[in-house]
């Protein structure tokens, strides 16, 4: 029991984390803090045993890693302390059940005849993977994948397998590590097997690395250029939303901008995910307080159609329909396009199977009720194709691989952090847009409110990067376009094909006997 617990805190701590002012990437922590679980399941011959030790090892690792729900919902949301802790407990409570019942599956499988280092990846990957989707849409934070920015090498096997491929290797370390403390207890057949393989595919992953990086910085130089400026307006957000703050929350971003288009001459200028700080019909044609700007805007905005209602929530039946919504204003003011956010955050900006959960809106009486985009429109301008995510939409692989099957040649997040302050969230969303970047072979640009705003390549690295938590303006190149990549164009198939053989396998076992 207490190797799983132990296992939990190890891996938490391998995700990157924010105290107060201070960073703190511990990504090397994944490659052993699963051996001890891993070690413990060894003997285990029960799924009900795995069931509980998978539950006590998801536990740790969802609670300290997403400690910052609770200040979201309480300090932001205006929830109570004790539904805002019930909200966390409930979420740590489902993602801790996910790795409960791969911990079970694979001790199910262990007695199949599946060896356990097959049984425990496979099992593993699935529950990552079905973490992505269910319940209502996914929440795979705190995957694996995402502890390893710092090691841009690695992460370049995304372009083949996405995260999967990326968890993959750390799980294969992990059991590595397993097995030898399993051989030097038990004195069974030392591991070599496993180690060479591993071996191989630990340096097959550096040399493709290698490869592919120096491919793709060839042909990048051949690839169209333009120029960003990316507004980080660092707006508090208890005052946000404040009538009397909506001019001169503008005007700051607009001076920023202004100071841009001055000393960078930008082709796009963008601001974050609701920065203009005003609820605004999508049939507008013109925002007269933004017509100052020489340079196309993309901006987030919260937008609406339909008939204002006197009172919240509308009546029934009430034609009103809440956007969360990028749009691109060219020079003058005039709205040029618009995306509507499709992912939408769960109990955030839509109560799911709100006939079950009526009670929520009664909890939390200015809870709005958003209404997901009808589709993965790009947004051109200026010569570019945009691929627009906004807030935690990149968190989902299969949203920024529909962009650019639809053509977009640039991807661009749009987000608003400020929800949880000086927390690890913050560190943590960034490395979504990082792996994206890879996984497509785009240049990705990420406009937020308080940080981290940046810009990666299509390596994943850095090309620019704002400070935390001040009020500036980031300006970079970037260039257009990419390489279509396997990961693009083929999807999870990685987790298919694990899926498929195990089934195969477990089959044949059966017939056998």
């Amino acid at each position: 029991m207490r190797a799983a617990i132990l296992s939990g805190i190890l891996l938490s701590l391998s995700l990157p984390a924010l105290f107060g002012n201070f960073p703190l990437h511990l990504g090397e922590l994944a490659w052993i803090g699963l051996a001890p679980l891993y070690v413990t399941l060894a003997s285990e011959e029960k799924p009900g045993a795995g069931l509980w030790k998978g539950f006590l090892c998801g536990f740790p690792l969802y609670g300290i890693s997403l400690y910052w729900i609770f200040i979201a919902l309480h300090i932001h949301g205006g929830i109570s302390v004790f539904f805002s802790l019930l909200a966390l407990f409930l979420l740590v409570g489902i993602s801790s059940f996910y790795l409960g019942g791969a911990m079970a599956l694979a001790i199910f499988l262990k007695g199949k005849g599946l060896p356990l280092a097959w049984a425990f990846s496979l099992s593993w990957l699935f529950q990552d993977w079905l973490r992505n989707y269910f319940p209502f849409g996914g929440f795979s934070w705190s995957s694996l994948a995402y502890s390893q920015g710092e090691r841009l090498s690695l992460l370049q096997i995304a372009d083949l397998a996405g995260p999967y491929g990326v968890t993959f290797l750390i799980l294969i370390s992990n059991i590595l590590i397993g097995e030898v403390f399993v051989f030097l207890k038990k004195k069974e057949k030392p591991p070599y097997l496993l180690a060479i393989f591993f071996t191989l595919l630990i340096c097959g992953t550096l040399l493709y690395g290698k490869f592919r990086s120096n491919q793709i910085r060839h042909g990048m130089t051949s690839l169209p250029e333009k120029k960003l400026s990316l507004v980080q307006g660092n707006v508090p957000q208890s005052q946000k939303w404040l009538p009397d703050n909506i001019e001169e929350l503008i005007q700051g971003h607009l001076e920023l901008s202004q100071k841009a288009e001055k000393e960078y001459q930008p082709d796009l200028i963008i601001w974050p995910e609701a920065s203009y700080p005003a609820v605004m019909s999508h049939d507008v044609s013109r925002f007269n307080l933004i017509d100052v700007l020489k340079t196309p805007l993309l901006m987030g905005i919260v937008s609406y159609s339909g008939v204002v209602p006197d009172e919240w929530p509308p009546p029934p039946g009430w034609e009103f329909h809440l956007y969360n919504s990028a749009m691109v204003i060219r020079p003058g003011g005039y709205l040029e396009a618009m995306y509507h956010k499709n992912h939408l955050v769960p109990m955030g900006e839509y109560v799911p199977l709100s006939g079950f959960f009526f009670f929520i809106q009664k909890l939390v009486p200015g809870l709005a009720d958003f209404t997901p985009g009808d589709g993965f429109n790009l947004l051109e301008v200026s010569g570019m194709k945009i691929g627009t995510t906004i807030c935690y939409e990149d968190l989902f692989p299969e949203i920024s691989r529909r962009f650019v099957r639809e053509g977009a040649d640039l991807l661009v997040n749009l987000t608003n952090d400020a929800w949880y302050e000086k927390s690890s969230a913050v560190l943590q969303h960034v490395e979504f847009s990082r792996l994206r970047a890879i996984e497509n072979r785009r240049y990705l640009a990420r406009a937020t409110n308080t940080g981290v705003t940046a810009i990666f390549d299509p390596l994943g690295k850095e090309v620019a990067r704002a400070p935390l938590f001040e009020q500036t303006v980031l300006s970079a190149p970037i260039r257009l376009g990419g390489p279509a990549t396997v990961y693009g164009r083929y999807g999870d198939w990685f987790v298919y094909i694990c899926l498929l053989a195990t089934v195969f396998f477990v089959l044949t076992k059966l017939r056998m006997r």
